[in-house]
């Protein structure tokens, strides 16, 4: 990247003083996002199969050194 003199310093400080300008975000959108409800249902086969596969799972041994 030749001609480029940019340091990091100076790229992290540019993005962080462009976080702050309001003039970058867009404009009418609402505060907070609205909550859509979601629903799922699972089929009784596939739960059965899910927590068959669970119940056969060999997890790795608890660690041997502290912390």
């Amino acid at each position: 990247m030749a001609g480029n003199n940019l340091t990091r310093r100076d790229f992290v400080a540019a993005v962080a003083a462009s976080a702050l300008m309001p003039s970058v975000l867009p404009v009418g959108l609402p505060s907070e996002p609205a909550i859509t409800p979601f629903h799922y249902r699972a089929l009784d086969a596939a739960l059965d199969d899910l927590k068959r596969r669970l119940a056969q799972t060999r997890w790795p041994d608890q660690e041997t050194v502290p912390g």
